[in-house]
């Protein structure tokens, strides 16, 4: 089942893309490459700048998803906020997959700082879906009803069937405005509660959508050759047909699948040369100018944040732009890959190549046209790199850019490829600072994606090479011809180096070393861990010295990442500890080796300040509580509100308790008698020790830190070890027992004294530590986990004392933050729950028993 989840979306990829080759060929194989290009570059000036202001037009309407969405979620944002997420958004959901399921981690990292909780930003994210289609309903619907005989081509049905077929899309539609009329209800689907929206919202949301297939379909149109049989309703249901068909295939961007659904509705009324030219200029248009733009705008903004860093623009975007830069320029230089791979295998235009000859040597031209493509499938490959944020892909990537500009420029001078070349690097130079991570090239795992993605440029340039040249035989003597009129043998030279580079760089990470499995740290780790750990400002960083993890440790020592598995998951415990410039690094090691060993990566009570990273891993965060920490420098036993902690102190003290701090080296001698009080804790509770989130009974572990211990007639009654953070920033307890029949209020006492020491000693708060499932939302939108959590909160006493372990440190007046679970999704994640407490519990035992 993990190997299917895996690799079943990236062979149904190339199941499409086969079928797909197949139609293109057969569609394609009688019209030579050259009429395909002379169609594209016939186009008037004019057509092609109405088509960019259409594609701009589009784009403006798309913002409008996005705010219908904050209408319905009665929460304002400035509309340039609500611009930037929407263009940013979409241009990356366009290049890259279906439009109602990208564009997720983008709207998190932008949303989220702009205020939005998780729920109102999933709701967000389903509203613009559930808009894109009732606008496709609407459109789809209302041509098979007007013109089901113009649509038999596509629709191959009796025209009163069609128009019957036609009739669902509008009644669904109705179905949803008549269901608005009554909001005062909400939509119950099984155990979930959806509010509607207002019918004002929902006609809006038709309005808006209808426009954006309108004016996105405008785009190609334009760009079609006229011709008096293929009216606008033939074109348009086309058009919704090849989309919708693209979004279903899972292709990115429906690559392929859009152009073939194309090609095989509109051949009977305009030359197929003559599309296919239309339809790649429409690729141009739509997707790529607006990621070159896209890209400028995230560049751009470098340049202005390093010359006015007080700018407030400045300062928010700055929270979103470290997550976004590495993802565009993945992206981008696959492009750019792309184009000099396709620029090495297909024909350059003879007058060109005549002109070049004039100036160049032979021997130039074709050594430039097989460096292209070398550094085309270099830069495909190194995309990866840049997602990842390798330092050394962005020093490649810009060296390979800058050769590519030349190579272009020398073998076909190709003004277009150079230019979206030059972009790209003149985009990606201020950037240098948001890829950071040193990591070798070949120690990164390469994603089943992103490996049929790299072999499905290479099959696609074969196959442009096959069609460009498919009237030349082939012969063995082609790969020795290096006249200037020898364009298939210079291509066939160029996909063999591509294929060459491509087969070289799998032969490297076959041959790399393997990394060695997690093992117990050396003496000279634990030196470091114990450093970092003592510097910590987190007091629970403790959890490390309980002896039953493993470590990542950063490049300098300084910084480290815990970590234990438990069945096929990794669970690293808290974000990294040391230094916040190591932490980005750690996180993605930490994920990578959880992939080389084929495991599924979980951050366990993660904090809100690196969650930004943890989507960029893909990974879905789930509350799973609140954590208190009390404020100390305020803190006394004071007023009216403290007058219950005031009794149970006095009476301790009266009943003879007394308190004491035991420092580290003294606490070995004491173990016998600290085990004793543990062990009749243990008994009374029924239960056993836990373990890496919890410290538990482990007599070296309680000799590295102080122990508090309270006494009474010169015998210990409980005790708890103290964590102490670095730079005094917090306290906390962590092991606390007491014996059998101690007086009433004893652990308030404990608590009380380590408080007001840690107070005297200029602590600045103490933690309470983690009240689990606290805090979550419980209303009907809410997503099912935390509704789940806090029904579990509400009414799970018999389990686990939830509502009294928050009343408890109620009492203390806490500041609340939450903590979250940072995991895949979906329906992994009740397996991942279970690995999770098996590693808390010490195995599935402890998980089903006490």
């Amino acid at each position: 089942m993990t190997l299917l989840r895996r690799y079943g979306p990236p062979l149904l990829g190339v199941v499409l893309v086969i079928a797909v080759g197949v139609i293109l060929h057969r569609e394609l194989r009688d019209i030579p490459g050259h009429q395909i290009l002379a169609y594209a570059q016939s186009l008037p000036v004019t057509v092609i700048a109405l088509s960019l202001v259409l594609s701009a037009l589009s784009y403006i309407v798309l913002t409008a998803y996005d705010a219908l969405a904050l209408v319905y979620l009665d929460h304002w944002l400035p509309y340039r906020r609500i611009a930037m997420a929407s263009f940013v958004g979409y241009v990356v959901n366009h290049n890259l997959g279906p439009i109602f399921l990208g564009g997720s981690a983008v709207r998190y990292r932008l949303y989220s700082s702009w205020g939005l909780s998780s729920v109102e930003i999933a709701q967000v994210i389903a509203f613009t879906g559930l808009t894109f289609w009732l606008g496709f309903l609407t459109l789809a619907g209302a041509i098979l009803v007007i013109e089901p005989g113009d649509l038999h081509a596509l629709v191959p049905l009796d025209p009163n069937l069609t128009r019957l077929l036609g009739l669902v899309g509008p009644l669904l539609v109705g179905g949803y405005l008549f269901r608005c009329s009554l909001r005062s209800r909400p939509l119950r689907l099984k155990s979930w509660e959806v509010s509607m929206p207002s019918p004002q919202l929902g006609v809006g949301q038709i309005l808006v959508s209808s426009v954006d297939w309108l004016v996105a379909a405008a785009v190609l149109w334009t760009l079609l050759p006229a011709t008096p049989d293929l009216t606008f309703a033939i074109f348009f249901g086309s058009f919704l047909l090849a989309q919708v068909i693209g979004v279903a295939s899972t292709v990115p961007a429906g690559l392929g699948v859009f152009e073939a659904t194309l090609l095989i509705a509109l051949a009977p009324f305009a030359p197929k040369s003559e599309l296919l030219g239309a339809i790649l200029v429409f690729r141009g248009v739509y997707y790529v100018v607006p990621l070159a733009v896209a890209s400028l705008l995230l560049g751009g903004h470098e340049l202005l944040e390093r010359r006015s860093h007080a700018a407030e623009m400045g300062r928010i975007v700055s929270r979103w732009v470290p997550e976004i830069v590495p993802q565009a320029f993945a992206l981008l230089t696959f492009v750019c890959g792309l184009l000099l791979l396709v620029g090495g295998t297909v024909p350059t235009e003879t007058s060109k190549l005549q002109w070049l000859a004039h100036f160049l040597p032979i021997s130039v031209l074709n050594l430039s046209n097989f460096l292209a493509s070398l550094v085309g499938m270099a830069l495909v490959l190194l995309g990866r790199g840049l997602q990842q944020r390798l330092n050394a892909a962005w020093a490649l990537t810009v060296g390979l850019l800058a050769a590519g500009v030349a190579f272009t420029l020398l073998h076909s001078f190709d003004l277009q490829t150079a230019a979206v070349l030059t972009t790209a690097l003149v985009a990606l130079l201020p950037c240098r600072r948001h890829f950071d991570r040193s990591s070798s090239l070949f120690d990164e795992p390469l994603t089943p994606g992103w490996t049929f993605a790299a072999l499905f440029v290479l099959v696609g340039a074969g196959w442009l090479l096959l069609f460009s040249h498919r009237h030349v035989e082939y012969r063995a003597d082609l790969w020795w011809q290096f006249e200037v009129s020898s364009q298939a043998s210079r291509g066939l030279r160029a996909l063999a180096g591509a294929a060459a580079v491509l087969f070289a760089y799998g032969v490297a990470r076959l041959l790399r070393p393997i990394p060695p499995d997690p093992s117990a740290p050396s003496d000279e780790t634990w030196a470091h861990i114990e450093t970092a750990v003592r510097d910590s400002p987190v007091a629970a960083s403790h959890l490390a010295l309980l002896g039953d993890k493993s470590f990542l440790l950063s490049a300098d020592e300084r910084s480290f990442l815990m970590y234990g598995t438990s069945g096929s998951t990794f669970v690293a415990l808290g974000d990294p500890v040391g230094a916040p410039e190591s932490t980005r690094d750690l996180v993605w090691r930490f994920h990578e080796l959880a992939q080389r060993h084929g495991a599924r990566t979980v951050f366990y009570e993660v904090g809100s300040t690196n969650l930004a990273l943890y989507v960029d891993l893909g990974l879905t965060l789930l509350k799973v509580g609140d954590e208190a920490h009390v404020p100390l420098e305020d803190f006394d036993l004071d007023g009216p509100g403290r007058a219950r902690l005031r009794r149970a102190h006095r009476q301790a003290a009266a009943d003879g308790c007394e308190f004491e701090i035991l420092p580290a080296p003294s606490v070995s001698a004491l173990v016998p008698e600290l085990r004793a009080v543990s062990d009749a804790w243990l008994a009374e509770k029924n239960t056993r020790e836990k373990g890496f989130s919890l410290g538990r009974f482990e007599p070296d572990y309680l000799a590295r830190l102080p122990v508090a211990v309270v006494r009474r007639e010169g015998r210990i009654i409980a005790f708890a070890n103290l964590w102490e953070s670095g730079q005094h920033q917090e306290m906390s307890l962590d092991l606390m027992r007491q014996a059998r029949n101690g007086p009433r209020g004893l652990m308030d006492f404990l608590f009380l004294e380590v408080m007001k020491w840690a107070k005297q000693h200029h602590y600045r708060q103490f933690n309470l530590g983690l009240a689990p499932f606290s805090g979550m939302e419980e209303h009907s939108l809410a997503p099912l986990w935390s509704r789940a959590g806090a029904f579990l909160y509400r009414h799970g006493e018999h389990f686990y004392n939830f509502q009294g372990l928050r009343h408890y440190k109620d009492k203390f007046d806490p500041q609340w933050s939450p903590r979250y679970l940072a995991s895949p999704g979906g329906f992994a994640l009740p397996g991942l729950i279970t690995d999770v407490a098996a590693l808390i519990s010490g195995g599935v035992r402890g998980v089903v028993g006490r």
